[in-house]
């Protein structure tokens, strides 16, 4: 039986939304390279083979619909959890739009529509409430700014910022200029892919560094003489891995370090002994060790969790403790071997780590709570309640308290750290992915997807004070830079 007209035209229809959905089934989230091609081949010889077989349609395109949303299914799960009680009332609708409209069909086709139509749901509100480009026309960051939390101070709203990094001059001979000054530079990615160097004692934009190339900085580090300002762009899926190293004596020159056998290059930290760089690959979920001054691949560990996410480091123990935002598990390795020795079952999805004292703190984004573990014994202490979406985790040592930026109700919690007890909660915008403590200027910066803000904690958590820190005089609340 040879195709009919009008399943030649349902096929030419759909195959954009088929293209898109192939494509990314290439970001290989859950599997390796290849898989999404042998699932499509596999659903396409099955519908042929149907058809040789029984006469009958057998539903290819809507089959390889199917496959490639459940392919899919991390970034269509990636939208529902935004925002829960609005992903039920989508999903039953999609249920009983699908059950309605073909309710004369196979079970499995009315099951099979649900999965398509729900996928493409997922897809929908991952952009919408991602990708902030989507609905400005909108106002909505100018919406925003109105909601925010007196204490916070908006001083940059180039959208998407992800991390920062303080670099303070070292002492060296052949520093002039710039390069003599201290510098917040902060990572930019998703749209617009650049540095962004802020002066720390105003608090101000004064430049940035424009990135060529296909990447979406994220993370940021220093080398270990503090000389260098590392960066790790995501989103290369596996080609060209690379290492920005930036030197602020000429942030024009911007070295690109290969790393290879790595995929989605996504956090770096400097091992502060041996000067060494460790890199975290995603999706290939392992860790690239580079050496300090020739870059040359030096070690590489495979790890046993599904998508990699962010690194610890016990220095007393030279531990490292990667978290994996698909498994329920927290990995224990040596920093020298790389061997793993243990991993920390915290539950389902893990994001920020650190470190403090003889305590790790690991964030639970979709349990709202930040999970302490004692570094001796590798037993669970307590679990601390913060905010939907606990991302990015910073720890105020003089104050002895634990910042935790809630990335999807768009809030910072400020936690007593003895006492686990919330002190403060500041709505500071949607979409926090990243908090630095500058604790020499006594100022918290957080980046949202609407931009860079900062917090000075001497007026907001007032009367909590540092030791050494004058409070009243420096205080800078709210407002906009202009």
């Amino acid at each position: 039986m040879w195709p009919r007209f009008r399943e030649i035209v349902l096929l030419v229809a759909a195959a954009p939304l088929l293209l898109l959905l192939w494509g990314l089934g290439h970001n290989e989230y859950l599997l390796g390279p290849g898989y999404v091609d042998l699932v499509a081949v596999a659903v396409i010889a099955a519908g042929i083979a149907w058809r040789i077989r029984f006469k009958t349609s057998a539903h290819t395109v809507l089959w390889l619909f199917v496959a490639l949303c459940l392919y899919d299914a991390a970034i269509s799960i990636g939208g529902f959890v935004f925002r829960p009680w609005v992903s039920v009332i989508v999903v039953v609708f999609c249920a009983a739009f699908s059950f309605a409209l073909w309710r004369r069909k196979h079970i499995a086709i009315r099951i099979g529509w649900f999965i398509v139509l729900s996928s493409f749901a997922g897809f929908f509100l991952l952009h919408h409430f991602r990708e902030i480009d989507f609905d400005e026309r909108f106002g909505r960051c100018r919406d925003e700014e109105t909601t925010l939390d007196p204490a916070v101070r908006v001083i940059d709203r180039v959208k998407h910022p992800y991390d920062y990094v303080l670099y303070e001059p070292p002492p060296l001979d052949d520093l002039a200029g710039d390069a003599l000054r201290p510098w917040v530079v902060g990572a930019v990615g998703v749209d617009t892919f650049t540095l962004r160097w802020f002066d720390p004692a105003a608090a101000a934009f004064v430049r940035l560094t424009p990135l060529s190339g296909w990447q979406k900085v994220q993370r940021l580090a220093l080398s270990a003489d503090g000389r260098l300002i590392y960066g790790a762009p995501w989103g290369n899926r596996g080609k060209r891995e690379f290492v920005l190293a930036v030197d602020p004596r000429d942030p024009k020159d911007v070295s690109k370090i290969p790393v290879d056998n790595c995929r989605n290059l996504y956090e770096l930290m400097t091992d502060p002994e041996t000067g060494r760089l460790w890199v975290l690959c995603e999706t290939s979920h392992n860790l690239v060790v580079l050496d300090g001054r020739s870059y040359e691949q030096v070690a590489r560990a495979d790890l046993p969790g599904l998508d990699a996410y962010d690194i610890a480091l016990d220095p007393n123990r030279r531990r490292l403790f990667v978290t994996d935002y698909w498994s329920p598990t927290v990995t224990v390795l040596d920093a020298d071997s790389l061997a793993v020795i243990d991993s920390i079952r915290v539950g389902w999805s893990s994001f920020g780590a650190a470190v403090w004292r003889d305590r790790l703190y690991v964030a639970r984004p979709l349990a709202s709570k930040v999970v302490e573990i004692d570094l001796a014994s590798l037993k669970i202490l307590r679990e601390i309640p913060v905010g939907y979406g606990v991302r990015d985790l910073e720890i105020d040592e003089r104050r002895g308290i634990l910042y935790a930026g809630n990335y999807f109700d768009g809030t910072l919690d400020a936690m007593e750290i003895s006492t686990g007890k919330r002190l403060k909660r500041a709505v500071v915008g949607q979409l926090v992915r990243g908090l630095m403590v500058d604790s020499v200027r006594d100022r918290l910066w957080i980046a949202t997807g609407c931009g860079t803000k900062v917090i000075e904690p001497a007026c907001w958590l007032n009367p909590v004070s540092a030791p050494g820190l004058d409070q009243a005089p420096s205080c800078v609340q709210g407002g906009v830079s202009p």
